[in-house]
């Protein structure tokens, strides 16, 4: 291989590597959520999940990490069924059929969301928020 052929592949290997941490697994559509402007306040049925201990997942994880190929955790996991029809809050605003459903845990540090089963009607958006509104994800 020559030298300008190398050249090509380094800065095509770079230029890749600079933009990857800008790309998400989800295709992001834009907009903003229903009302998202707006101080009302919205009724909202929470799941609350208990508090995790953080010391003793530390002292897991420094055990599991004298293990050579033992993976490091990821996360905590959480198998749940949860149907719109049963719970989570129904309101109409805006002409549209909105949904909504609080996911809380003291001491969580992030959340990351995996769906097996879900449908968004066509026209439908899904956005993901914080609790004080201050950012939002969306919409999916």
């Amino acid at each position: 291989m020559n030298t300008a052929n190398r050249v090509r592949i380094l800065t095509a290997l770079f230029i890749s590597i600079a933009v990857s941490p800008g790309l998400q697994a989800q295709i992001n559509h834009g907009g903003t959520p229903l009302r998202w402007d707006d101080n009302t306040q919205t009724t909202v049925q929470w799941q609350t999940y208990e508090s995790l201990d953080l010391k003793a997942l530390q002292e897991e994880d420094r055990e599991t990490a004298k293990l050579k190929d033992a993976p490091w955790r990821f996360g905590i996991e959480h198998n749940v069924a949860w149907n719109s029809s049963e719970i989570g809050t129904w309101s109409k605003e805006d002409g549209f059929d909105v949904w909504r459903l609080g996911v809380r845990s003291n001491n969580a540090t992030s959340w990351s969301f995996y769906l097996t089963q879900f449908v968004i009607p066509k026209g439908g958006k899904l956005f993901v928020w914080n609790e004080d509104k201050s950012h939002f994800l969306g919409s999916f």
